[in-house]
């Protein structure tokens, strides 16, 4: 997005075939069902840059399965915690815990708080962003290509991550990715800001005899998502439309 304007826009219904907790990200499958996308770039808009942003971005943000730094016995030390609330999450209580890198840390970490249900000690919701103090140190994380002519700098990167009980047990339900950058052209004296976000909603979850894909149905994990190559079925998605192309 460029202020209100949306520039490129890709949606799709899919199949996700999660793997046990013990096994990488990489064992996880993605089936493509349905999906479209969006182009309404003009000329004098291009931006020549990809950001690291689609399938496997959010699936990593699964944070049971791609535990984050904060999360990581190993990185404890680098962080303050504390408990700054008691909540309800989902009809549940949840004790509301802060947490910050700690002030002798100069590397980009995240603060943010995380919501541990009360009964469970499970991690029901989990609101965090790369520390303001240093996030304009964090393009080579993010940007996997771009023009030599310009310069890029992110402003603000935040995320939420949501889990659902059901039966028992917590299933991912949503999370949502939010990339603020401002970039600007060699020589110029204005700059322009940019938002790019990433959202995945978990809508049905089947536990009962589940199988892999074939390798031939399952698209790649590190597939820039806008990159994909859509079949756009008008007949599927009807009068459905967020964006008028």
């Amino acid at each position: 997005q460029k202020d209100a304007k949306y520039l490129n826009y890709s949606e799709a219904i899919v199949k996700i075939y999660k793997s046990s907790i013990d096994r990488s990200i990489e064992s996880d499958q993605v089936k493509l069902l349905q999906s479209r996308k969006v182009i309404n770039i003009d000329q004098k808009d291009t931006l020549i840059i990809k950001l690291k942003a689609g399938l496997r971005s959010s699936l990593t943000l699964d944070l049971i399965k791609s535990i984050p730094d904060f999360l990581n016995p190993e990185f404890i030390d680098s962080y303050n915690y504390s408990r700054a609330d008691i909540v309800s999450v989902n009809s549940r209580n949840a004790y509301a815990i802060d947490f910050e890198q700690k002030e002798s840390i100069s590397d980009p970490l995240y603060k943010g708080t995380m919501y541990i249900d009360m009964e469970t000690y499970a991690i029901v919701n989990a609101v965090f962003e790369i520390n303001p103090r240093f996030v304009q140190d964090t393009d080579e994380m993010f940007v996997i290509k771009k023009s030599r002519k310009i310069k890029i700098t992110p402003k603000k990167i935040s995320y939420s991550v949501n889990y659902n009980y059901r039966n028992g047990k917590y299933y991912l339900g949503h999370i949502r990715g939010d990339l603020q950058i401002n970039y600007k052209k060699r020589y110029k004296l204005f700059s322009d800001d940019f938002r790019v976000f990433l959202e995945l909603v978990s809508c049905q979850v089947d536990t009962i005899n589940v199988n892999r894909f074939n390798r031939d149905e399952s698209i790649k994990m590190n597939t820039v998502f806008l990159d994909a190559k859509f079949v756009f079925d008008q007949t599927y998605w009807g009068d459905y439309n967020i964006i008028t192309p």
